[in-house]
């Protein structure tokens, strides 16, 4: 192994830390409640899910945030993946979708610093407002809930429930 490259595995577990603590950090900050490594938070008429996605193919992530509503189905954890209404942190916020993607890529050179304080912000600033007006099936239709389903993948159920035309 050249030294240049053992220095660079060094630096990417390090930063790799720094998503996972901004990401962590968020999740306990609001309230949620971790469980195999998802944060859940249970409300009157829905589930978050937010879930950090290691991509296999590289040093990537991504954040995906999900939705189950409790009206199709009772359910406590839901994986993300089985969720009704589910998207991307990059897809949610479009308008800085070229920043999160370097947040999220280890291969991009940053300090952990930094790294974790950018993330935290984003999510704090941008994506809060988002979730907060998906707290329930009233929120989901006003004008901030919207935005987040427009910019999200919604099944058939979740489409007959929110009243919105497949």
């Amino acid at each position: 192994m050249l030294l240049g490259q053992g220095s660079r595995d060094l630096r990417s577990v390090s930063e790799r830390d720094a998503v996972q603590l901004a990401f962590d950090s968020f999740g306990r900050n609001q309230r949620y409640h971790k469980k195999s490594g998802s944060w859940y938070c249970s409300l009157e008429d829905v589930v978050q899910v937010l879930d950090l996605q290691r991509s296999q193919y590289g040093p990537v992530y991504y954040v995906n945030i999900a939705l189950w509503l409790l009206a199709i189905e009772p359910a406590d954890q839901p994986k993300e993946w089985n969720c009704h209404i589910r998207t991307r942190l990059s897809q949610l916020l479009i308008h800085r979708e070229k920043e999160i993607g370097e947040l999220l890529d280890l291969s991009v050179d940053m300090s952990s610093t930094d790294r974790q304080a950018r993330l935290i912000d984003i999510l704090e600033t941008d994506t809060l407002p988002l979730l907060f007006a998906c707290r329930t099936i009233e929120g989901l239709r006003s004008e901030p809930g919207m935005t987040f389903l427009s910019r999200s993948l919604i099944n058939g159920a979740a489409q007959r429930v929110l009243g919105i035309p497949g």
